[in-house]
């Protein structure tokens, strides 16, 4: 069976897509995100204090245990900074 040359432009295709998503990534590090704004330290504490399990839940289906559980450890840590 003859190729489709539409295979061949799509492979091109995502393969620059990757090399400009690893450039992006490289380039804005440690950058703050477009059109956000920090979270205050002292609401994010209050916030996780004040959590209930269904809002952890929610927030472990969303994100995954292993980000929850990191985000977790640094409020920890900033309690910790903060007494």
């Amino acid at each position: 069976m003859k190729e489709n040359p539409l295979d061949k432009t799509k492979e091109g295709i995502v393969e620059r897509m990757g090399w400009a998503r690893e450039k992006f990534r490289k380039d804005f590090k440690g950058v703050k995100p477009f059109n956000k704004d920090p979270i205050p330290d002292d609401f994010l504490i209050k916030y996780y204090d004040n959590m209930s399990l269904e809002d952890e839940g929610y927030i472990r289906q969303t994100y995954g245990d292993e980000a929850v559980q990191q985000r977790f450890y640094d409020v920890e840590q900033l309690k910790l900074r903060r007494k």
